[in-house]
């Protein structure tokens, strides 16, 4: 019986050496196309930390968004008051949206799971098809990102007019995007917590000129002109 030569035939070594040469130079453009999408996240850190207030820090969100999803148009969501079935827009890059109202059903609950979702066309879904029809003709893909941590619930909404314009890339980029904006959140609700605590203090400090003056104007008054003044 022959024995099986553990060395490959001469004719095989050049299709060997084109396979591992095109795994290279796939493995290369991979890396080069990560280093980019890292750069475009880094570059939009300053955006979020220059902003000043909660609205600022949500144009930051969407405008960092936009370098790393190059969508056309985006909206934030977050719970809507008093409704635990449904959405609303707290910030968006057009009018269209600002203000909207969406309902929580499966994908958006999965979204709210963690979840990113890509839709190759807005219709296919029940959140979208409960919009107003302009919505999905303006609106044709969408992808939503989930912006989760501990106190924090909000979905980003980015969409396109071209049809499967949004691919596994931007899928795969979207866990590495929420991180940096769900800390943009966590520092506009800190921001408003300081506001709050800053109000507080600044009535207090009305009340107490309030009683002081009130104290200053009685202290010198005789008695028959303390009930006049009471007046």
């Amino acid at each position: 019986m022959d024995t099986p030569s553990l060395n490959p035939p001469l004719s095989a070594i050049p299709e060997r050496i084109d396979d591992l040469y095109f795994d290279l130079v796939q493995a290369r453009e991979e890396s080069e196309l990560h280093l980019r999408e890292t750069e475009r996240l880094l570059d939009g850190l300053p955006l979020l930390n220059e902003a000043l207030s909660p609205g600022d820090i949500y144009v930051g969100i969407l405008n960092m968004a936009r370098r790393v999803f190059e969508f056309e148009e985006a909206f934030i969501l977050i719970p809507a008051e008093n409704d635990e079935a449904h959405l609303k827009a707290i910030a968006s890059t057009s009018p269209l949206f600002r203000e909207s109202h969406w309902p929580i059903r499966d994908r958006f609950r999965a979204v709210l799971n963690g979840k990113p979702l890509a839709i190759y066309e807005t219709r296919q879904i029940e959140e979208w098809k409960s919009q107003p029809e302009e919505f999905c003709r303006t609106s044709i893909a969408a992808l939503h990102v989930p912006l989760l941590a501990q106190g924090i619930t909000a979905i980003l909404v980015c969409t396109s007019r071209q049809r499967g314009f949004f691919t596994s890339r931007h899928y795969h980029l979207a866990p590495r995007f929420s991180i940096l904006a769900v800390q943009a959140l966590r520092n506009a609700s800190l921001y408003g917590d300081v506001q709050t605590e800053r109000d507080a203090v600044r009535q207090i400090a009305r009340k107490e000129a309030f009683i002081a003056d009130i104290s200053s104007r009685f202290i010198n008054l005789t008695t028959e002109e303390t009930d006049p003044a009471i007046q």
